[in-house]
């Protein structure tokens, strides 16, 4: 976990805003939840896209839940 948090950091990498859920894997009984899945973008891409955020949207096989980055700017 070290090493990927450093790469994060030395690539300087962002996370944007997740919405509508906190969780994004749920185990497939539904007993546990947890935030394990993310979207990282480079910092220069998010200066000219600063109104993205991640959306978690619901899960249909997997127990991973698509995520989807979306830009809510409007020129």
């Amino acid at each position: 976990m070290r090493e990927f948090n450093h790469f994060i950091d030395s690539m300087e990498l962002v996370e944007p805003l997740l919405v509508s859920r906190s969780f994004t894997w749920i185990r497939l009984n539904g007993s546990n939840k947890s935030h394990i899945d993310r979207a990282l973008v480079s910092m220069e891409w998010y200066s000219m896209w600063s109104g993205s955020t991640v959306y978690v949207l619901k899960r249909n096989i997997s127990n991973h839940c698509p995520l989807l980055l979306k830009n809510i700017s409007v020129d």
